[in-house]
């Protein structure tokens, strides 16, 4: 039956909320929220909010009558999107990313009231600001140099190559000796994209077989066009060539191809690599692209998401994208130390 999102008259009654208005040019605001360790401000998107609902909407009636501060609304997930599961023996009993939508901001109204009015509507489980994600980045004097020598990648392999504790590594090649990678298993890197042309990449990137290069049709009807290697949710397009350098540099890591005589090799001699794009040059995305690209992920048989970014709030929409990829029985690998922290 159509579930309908009904609000309650005293959030558009009461014109209070105005009294705030943000900056209405800035890509990023700051906003300040209470945790556990007291007042914390992070950036987020100045007119959005991502709101999840008791039971998945189907429409909004109220088109007159809908408070003046929303500007529009839209699923996260649009609906072609939604139904298109190969993988979906998975059912959740928690609220799922389908209950979930976007709601874009008049510029009269700041963040924290248009919390405060949306959070008095009891059909709304969670409200949340669109957060900013960036991508795990080292501090610039502790970069890995550019140099593809695997004899020089002692954290995969160390003998002390550089006066360092030898074996203090992960032990990749007796990792090995078990294996070296498969391509039937496929390995999400959700970041800038990648580099399709680097020759110790290209030949483990994940085609899609359905899917005829450059026709400009979504020829297996999953709702995205020309994604053959991937799908690029900054431009929305089928094309997420890294244009940064991040998202190329992790694939290195997880799958460059070895014994090719050039380069290095990754941990998975042999993967597929999905190339996801939810980053642009600045190394920024929000919570809503983020979440999409993992979705993304999930639908297409995804086996390994490789999250190398972080966001520096707990964001309920996030945890619900995590906790599918799990109930879908896909690994979810997220960066940790970057800022010397446990984070």
């Amino acid at each position: 039956s159509a579930v309908v999102w009904v609000l309650t008259a005293s959030m558009w009654l009461d014109h209070s909320w105005a009294k705030e208005p943000p900056d209405t040019t800035a890509e990023w605001v700051s906003f300040v929220i209470s945790t556990t360790e007291g007042k914390k401000e992070i950036q987020t998107r100045p007119h959005q909010l991502l709101v999840c609902l008791a039971s998945p909407p189907v429409e909004w009636a109220l088109t007159k009558s809908k408070p003046s501060y929303i500007k529009n609304w839209n699923y996260l997930l649009p609906r072609q999107h939604r139904q298109f599961r190969p993988k979906s023996a998975y059912r959740r009993t928690k609220p799922s990313l389908d209950q979930w939508i976007i709601i874009e901001l008049n510029s009269e109204i700041s963040l924290k009231n248009a919390l405060k009015e949306i959070r008095k509507d009891s059909s709304v489980l969670n409200a949340e600001p669109n957060y900013q994600v960036m991508l795990a980045q080292q501090r610039p004097d502790e970069r890995i140099p550019n140099d593809f020598y695997f004899d020089r990648s002692w954290g995969l392999n160390n003998t002390g190559q550089f006066e360092g504790t030898e074996d203090a590594d992960i032990d990749l090649p007796e990792a090995w000796s078990l294996g070296v990678g498969s391509r039937d298993v496929r390995v999400a890197i959700i970041d800038t994209g990648i580099d399709f042309f680097h020759p110790d990449i290209k030949e483990n990137l994940w085609i899609n077989l359905k899917e005829i290069p450059g026709n400009g049709l979504d020829d297996d009807d999953n709702g995205y066009i020309d994604d053959v290697h991937g799908f690029d949710f900054v431009s929305d397009d089928g094309d997420p060539f890294d244009d940064q350098g991040h998202g190329t540099h992790v694939a290195g890591i997880v799958g460059a191809v070895a014994n090719n005589r050039r380069g290095t090799a990754g941990i998975c001699q042999e993967v597929s690599l999905i190339a996801i794009k939810s980053f642009g040059v600045s190394g920024s995305a929000d919570v809503a692209t983020v979440v999409k690209s993992m979705r993304y992920a999930i639908d297409h048989g995804t086996d390994i998401i490789n999250a190398s970014w972080g966001v520096d709030i707990r964001s309920e929409l996030m945890r619900t994208a995590v906790e599918e990829a799990a109930e879908a029985d896909v690994l979810f690998v997220a960066a940790g130390g970057n800022r010397q922290s446990e984070k």
